[in-house]
């Protein structure tokens, strides 16, 4: 199983080209999040006003059920203080749960964007950073 980040997600609501070639380049592949991932995107989608919110709202939900969420649940909680129990180096804790649920429910990797921060706690799960495509402007 394969898991969408955050900012992939983002991306992908976007419209962006990397994040479309890559959901292409996944099909037949079961592709999957987390709670907490939807939590950030719907904290985002609530930040716009009117009409705007209504319509992330929407996108966020017709997503949802696009693909498979993975719960927070008592095997992700243990899944991650294993991750930062014991480090000098602190884990944001949504990162830490993050990777828990992806740990505990046995995805093989996770994509997210350059300059993501899910390899800072390490484990099990293989992080693979996705680059923004830019385009050319024309003259």
């Amino acid at each position: 199983m394969k898991a969408l980040d955050t900012p992939i997600l983002l991306a992908l609501l976007e419209g962006r080209r990397e994040a479309i070639d890559l959901a292409d380049s996944l099909a037949g592949e079961e592709v999957c999040t987390t709670e907490a991932n939807l939590f950030e995107l719907e904290c985002v989608a609530r930040d716009a006003g009117g009409a705007q919110r209504t319509r992330r709202l929407a996108a966020l939900d017709r997503l949802r059920h696009k693909m498979t969420v993975l719960p927070i649940d008592d095997r992700a909680v243990h899944a991650a203080s294993a991750l930062v129990g014991g480090r000098k180096d602190p884990v944001p804790p949504l990162v830490a749960l993050t990777l828990g649920v992806l740990a505990s429910c046995g995805v093989s990797e996770v994509f997210t964007t350059e300059g993501g921060h899910l390899e800072s706690a390490g484990g099990a799960v293989k992080v693979t950073h996705v680059r923004r495509k830019t385009t050319k402007s024309r003259k």
